[in-house]
């Protein structure tokens, strides 16, 4: 299982078109920060793909923190220009 955060639905169909080459993947879409945290405690997910700054209060990077999976891959991800981005978050720990 999957969840995707994403708030542009522009880039959720991106995510989704990569996804679909993947028929094993089943993803679940949410564009928002309760609807993440809602889906994170009732269902078991081994994908995180999350969009570090969505339209909110708590960015993608303090949504991760309520992750409880270790095995779980974390995928984080931004429509901006990344290559700050990459510096700036390459040192967390998921």
């Amino acid at each position: 299982n999957c969840i995707v955060l994403e708030d542009s639905l522009h880039d959720q169909l991106a995510i989704e078109m990569v996804l679909e080459q993947f028929p094993e993947i089943n993803a679940t879409f949410v564009s928002k920060s309760d609807d993440f945290l809602r889906e994170i405690s009732e269902q078991k997910f081994n994908i995180f793909i999350v969009d570090i700054m969505i339209n909110e209060i708590q960015t993608g990077i303090d949504l991760i923190q309520h992750i409880k999976a270790p095995e779980a891959w974390v995928i984080i991800s931004s429509s901006m220009d990344s290559k700050d981005y990459y510096h700036q978050f390459k040192h967390l720990k998921f």
